[in-house]
């Protein structure tokens, strides 16, 4: 994890789902209409780690911490963004089809009225 830029305090109402020791405001929610992501989940592992040698390259981002992002990607390496074993896959869509479905009950109860 490379963040630069994070959130640094929860909204009010935001529900916190995900954290780290290096991001404690990874993954939260803010009712069902708001689903906040710290990373890149659509970035697939071979664009993370040109991102992040990149940045090593041009000294953005210190060599031994570059290194470990690295390393991460090769040992604990998470599934593609499209891989529909990736929870992180499985969450959004969970979420959108839960934003979706109350949309569509919304809509059904205004022209009943």
């Amino acid at each position: 994890q490379l963040h630069q830029d994070q959130v640094t305090a929860l909204p009010p109402s935001a529900q916190l789902l995900a954290s780290s020791a290096r991001c404690p405001h990874e993954i939260f929610a803010i009712g069902d209409r708001v689903l906040a992501i710290q990373g890149h989940p659509e970035f697939p592992v071979a664009a993370c780690a040109d991102l992040v040698q990149t940045r090593v390259d041009a000294g953005v981002i210190d060599p031994v911490l570059g290194r470990a992002a690295l390393d991460s990607l090769r040992v604990d390496t998470p599934p593609e963004p499209d891989d529909p074993a990736n929870p992180l896959r499985s969450l959004c869509r969970a979420f959108l089809e839960t934003a979706a479905g109350d949309r569509a009950t919304a809509a059904a109860s205004a022209s009943a009225a």
